[in-house]
This record gives C-alpha cells, structure tokens and sequence, in this order.
C-alpha cells in the first residue's frame, strides 16, 4: 500500500511530502533516518527528534 511518503512497492521514500510536512529540508542523518524507518515497517512521518532517531545517528557515525 503506497502512502504519501513512503511507496513500499518501489521502495522509495518521497522526501519532499517529508520536507513539506516538516517544514525544512532533510538532511543526510534525516534521509538516512527515513530509508530506516519505512524499511523497518513503520508508517506515518517519521518523528526526527525522537531517541530513536538519537540512536540511529549513533549507529550511522558508529558510535
């Protein structure tokens, strides 16, 4: 099921429904973090100051 931000049949996040619902443009831990996130079957927008994502860059930068 295709959903506004994230088509699980292509496999491809659109990232500027993302940057518009945020209100900025992504950056490289944000994009990073989006792939991650629809991959590991979640939906919905993507809460980029949450601890997962906190941990996520941790793990990106091998921290």
């Amino acid at each position: 099921m295709e959903t506004t931000y994230y088509n699980p049949k292509s496999g491809k996040v659109n990232y500027k429904a993302i940057e518009k619902a945020v209100g900025h443009k992504l950056d490289y831990e944000e994009r990073e973090y989006a792939i991650y996130y629809y991959e590991s079957g979640n939906t919905g927008l993507p809460d980029f100051d949450s601890e997962a994502m906190s941990d996520f860059c941790l793990m990106l930068h091998g921290g």
